[in-house]
């Protein structure tokens, strides 16, 4: 039932939360604490007892069913930089409307200081955030209109610590359990993914907070952020090189960040997905949207997107040379 670009068919299995799910197969609380419990918060940075039982499933089939991560050595910025080569770019722009005319699709946008610009194609491809997609396509049903404007996001405060030496640790992911610590959810140890995105003899450890924490603490400090994810190391007992050999930190504030599923989500991603015409010259793409937000689910969503335009301009005669 675990299908990246489309989660549609785990709505069969959508009825209940991590938590609920635990208590009726009768398994014991470390399960859910140690086992379960990671698998959400590293995937939405939500908790059990509000995200969908599907969720957990989710991470087992990409981490450990998947083949494990798939990544560039030179970091995940290889896929928008090798996207943005292939396409025209325009900066410092805002689209304001989509409007599919029958023949064509109309492209309205505005940068500072210059008119409106409008641009016609065959086709087009909306790949944003599921909210700011209504507020630019005014042809969605209302129903349409509701999934795409209750995108469950959890916004997150994650920091980033350079380090005069790689880490003792040699996993490339650490996880960690409410029990041990109800803030820090997961630890990304990037020079453990791969040694070039850091300078030789270096180490970059990712830290993410769970996204209850960062709603409450939005507007904290950097420097109380950075104490507290320390306070929350020296707790664990683990990653001793972040409070000796860090020589540089960066915090990222990030709103929407990650999607999460709640119970229901899943059967209403079905009704959306039905009620989208995979033929339209208006495609969504994006993770968020019917999957997660993962690199995986995005860059399979939009192959869809590719496939159902593809094959409706061919029957047009309009993929012809020099017309994309």
């Amino acid at each position: 039932m675990l299908t990246p670009h489309d989660m549609s068919p785990m709505a069969a299995a959508d009825f209940e939360s991590v938590h609920q799910y635990a208590t009726r197969r009768g398994l014991r609380p470390e399960t859910l604490e140690y086992l379960l419990d990671p698998l959400v918060s590293g995937l939405c940075l939500g908790e059990p007892e509000a995200v969908s039982a599907a969720m957990p499933f989710v991470f087992i089939d990409v981490i450990l069913c998947g083949g494990g991560f798939f990544t560039s050595k030179e970091g995940v910025g290889f896929l928008p930089k090798g996207l943005a080569r292939q396409l025209t770019v325009e900066y410092h722009a805002q689209a304001t409307s989509v409007e599919d005319r029958g023949e064509e699709v109309a492209v309205t946008w505005h940068r500072p200081g210059e008119a409106e610009h409008l641009e016609t194609a065959a086709a087009c491809v909306l790949a944003v955030p599921p909210p700011q997609i209504p507020p630019l396509y005014g042809q969605l049903t209302p129903e349409q209109r509701e999934f795409l404007d209750d995108a469950p996001y959890a916004r997150s405060i994650h920091v980033a610590f350079g380090l005069d030496r790689p880490t003792a640790e040699r996993a490339m992911l650490v996880q960690a359990s409410r029990v041990e610590h109800p803030d820090l959810c997961a630890f990304v140890l990037e020079h453990n993914l791969s040694p070039r995105r850091v300078p030789e003899g270096a180490g970059l450890v990712m830290t993410h907070l769970r996204g209850a924490w960062s709603d409450r603490n939005w507007d904290l400090g950097d420097d109380k952020v950075v104490d507290h994810v320390l306070a929350g190391v020296r707790r664990m007992g683990i990653l001793p090189e972040l409070e000796r050999h860090t020589v540089m930190t960066h915090i990222w504030r990030v709103a929407p960040c990650l999607i999460g599923r709640r119970p229901g989500d899943y059967r209403a991603i079905a009704r959306f997905a039905a009620g989208f015409d995979p033929r339209g010259r208006v495609q969504p793409a994006g993770g968020d949207i019917l999957g997660h937000s993962t690199t995986n689910s995005s860059v399979a969503s939009g192959e869809r997107a590719a496939r159902n335009l593809v094959a409706r301009l061919r029957t047009e005669g309009a993929l012809t040379q020099g017309r994309h």
